[in-house]
């Protein structure tokens, strides 16, 4: 869902450079809870739309402040 080479993107605008992996990591596990698959390769095509819309507006204090404090 999001590309190895837009990761460092995450870092920036969530103002946690260096942890660009964990963030990446934080939203492809909230999307899968969201949309109840496995993997994010389960995900039916037509829920893509859902799936990206969710990613963009994505904000979870408590895992960012949880991320922030590990680096």
């Amino acid at each position: 869902m999001i590309p190895e080479n837009e990761q460092w993107k995450l870092g920036v605008s969530y103002r946690a450079p260096g942890c660009e992996k964990a963030v990446a990591n934080a939203i492809r596990r909230d999307v899968r809870l969201m949309q109840g698959v496995q993997s994010i390769r389960e995900l039916p095509r037509c829920e893509y739309a859902v799936a990206l819309q969710h990613v963009r507006i994505w904000d979870n204090y408590k895992t960012m402040k949880a991320i922030k404090g590990k680096a």
